[in-house]
């Protein structure tokens, strides 16, 4: 289906941008967690795969973040809430639960954003070069071409910085933990969104909906 984007989303109807700015959020999302899945077949010995897997988990949490900050104001916007609540029951149930989801989580998502996914910032890199393990090894590849050289160990840090404060026993099972529940939070997301844009869309006409 071709849309006219300007009778879809006139710039003169807030919630309409509200609706645009979450669907540009959603597809930024489906890239970036594609890309994350794809980077995280690769092998151990390849020099790129840890740092590249863990650029898009990065890019992941930061878009989530702010995608879980647009459905709530979205869901606090009284004209907003006037179009769900001419929803039927289950529809209306669905996405409210789905929005106490994004709460719950929210905080522990802008958590990980702002240790790791913003700024990177000196203070807590040297927290966690003072805290990781002894042992700790990371790949690193020195050539005079400086196109090829590759700092792998890095994202030893950057796991040090999100595991901070976190007992090296418990790691392995919340590092596995947060992969899995931000995946879940993201398929979540997927579905408030549509939610909200058949909401928007019925309301105000559009499609197959006129």
């Amino acid at each position: 289906m071709e849309i006219n984007i300007r009778e879809w989303f006139p710039a003169t109807d807030k919630v309409a941008g509200m609706i645009a700015r979450l669907c540009i959020l959603k597809e930024d999302l489906h890239v970036e967690l594609d890309a994350f899945r794809e980077a995280s077949k690769g092998h151990a010995d390849d020099l790129k795969f840890v740092p590249r897997s863990m650029y898009f988990f990065r890019n992941l949490i930061r878009t989530q973040f702010e995608v879980s900050g647009g459905l709530r104001i979205l869901w606090a916007t009284p004209e907003f809430q006037g179009m769900l609540a001419k929803q039927p029951q289950e529809v209306r149930e669905s996405f409210e639960t789905g929005l106490r989801t994004i709460e719950r989580t929210h905080i522990i998502t802008k958590k990980v954003r702002n240790r790791i996914c913003g700024h990177v910032l000196l203070p807590g890199v040297m927290k966690a070069l003072e805290t990781i393990r002894t042992g700790a090894t990371g790949k690193l590849e020195l050539d005079d071409d400086a196109n090829r050289v590759s700092c792998g160990f890095a994202s030893e840090i950057v796991a040090e910085i999100l595991m901070e404060d976190v007992p090296t026993q418990e790691r392995a099972n919340l590092g596995a933990g947060i992969f899995a529940g931000i995946a879940d939070l993201i398929l979540n997301t997927y579905g408030l969104i549509a939610a909200a844009l058949l909401i928007y869309t019925k309301d105000r006409g559009l499609g197959t909906w006129r």
